[in-house]
């Protein structure tokens, strides 16, 4: 799919954002997606892939730059098998 900032999210209630972490930070792609579009009263749940970063510092920034949303610290899913990820998804959901 090609990227679009602005999408349909009028009946999502949990945004699923991956992205891969440069310099500790997720990509100004994330940042223009977020404010192209109302994720207000959506959980916002993270993912991403990077070679040693982990997901930590790039979540404390997207949460200091908007506060009111609700992002959730995912995990960082290099190597990770399809199984894998079906359980994190899963137990997100509980």
């Amino acid at each position: 799919m090609l990227f679009r900032s602005k999408v349909n999210l009028d009946n999502v209630a949990t945004v699923y954002l991956g992205y891969p972490i440069w310099w500790d930070q997720a990509p100004h792609v994330v940042n223009t997606f977020i404010e192209s579009n109302d994720l207000s009263g959506k959980k916002i749940i993270t993912f991403c892939t990077s070679g040693e970063t982990s997901i930590d510092g790039s979540v404390r920034q997207l949460k200091s730059a908007y506060p009111a949303l609700d992002f959730v610290k995912g995990r960082r899913l290099n190597g990770a098998s399809v199984n894998e990820i079906e359980k994190w998804i899963s137990s997100l959901k509980k």
